[in-house]
């Protein structure tokens, strides 16, 4: 079966497996580990000792717990990502199997936190590495031992950050080919 909520495609098999443990919780506590989802999106880390006080009157253990996590924030991230209507979460959370009132509750902080949490995903997705300093120099020409250029060249330093870990590319560039390069950027910055 297709689901929008997933793309039009399948709903994963893990999640599947996984949705059981999310309807054995309360209403409240199932919006409560979507709420930590929200707060998840703009931070690198889970808090999990919030999310195994939520989890403990279940008596869920630690990989419980974090599956609970895992299939919200998979829910949540989904339908941000996809854009469906309010309506669409809640029939289809059902049709997999979930109680009303979890769906209610999901669909709920889904509606809430719709645009914010588009936009921090949006400035998440599709980077690698998170550049934060450009610096530039002309040379005249470049020499080593098997050849030797006599023009000007410019030296590009970016400085990215590669998750948590600091790196500097250098790399020469004529006057042409980085006119080049700038318009290429452009264009694609241009198709968001």
């Amino acid at each position: 079966m297709k689901f929008k909520l997933f793309g039009d495609l399948d709903c994963p098999d893990w999640v599947m497996a996984n949705l059981n443990l999310l309807a054995k919780l309360s209403s409240v506590k199932v919006k409560l580990i979507c709420n930590l989802v929200v707060t998840d999106v703009g931070k690198k880390e889970i808090d999990f000792d919030k999310l195994l006080k939520i989890t403990s009157d279940a008596k869920f253990d630690e990989s419980d717990s974090r599956a609970c996590f895992m299939v919200a924030s998979f829910i949540l991230k989904s339908a941000w990502r996809f854009n469906v209507d309010h309506s669409i979460v809640v029939a289809e959370l059902q049709q997999l199997g979930l109680p009303k009132e979890h769906t209610t509750a999901i669909a709920k902080v889904y509606s809430e936190k719709a645009d914010d949490m588009r936009n921090a995903l949006k400035s998440q997705s599709l980077r690698l590495n998170r550049l934060e300093d450009v610096e530039t120099e002309v040379i005249n020409g470049l020499r080593t031992e098997s050849f030797k250029v006599n023009t000007k060249l410019g030296l590009v330093k970016l400085k990215l950050d590669r998750s948590g870990s600091k790196e500097i590319v250098e790399f020469c560039v004529t006057k042409e080919k980085l006119a080049i390069l700038i318009q290429s950027l452009k264009e694609a910055e241009a198709l968001e």
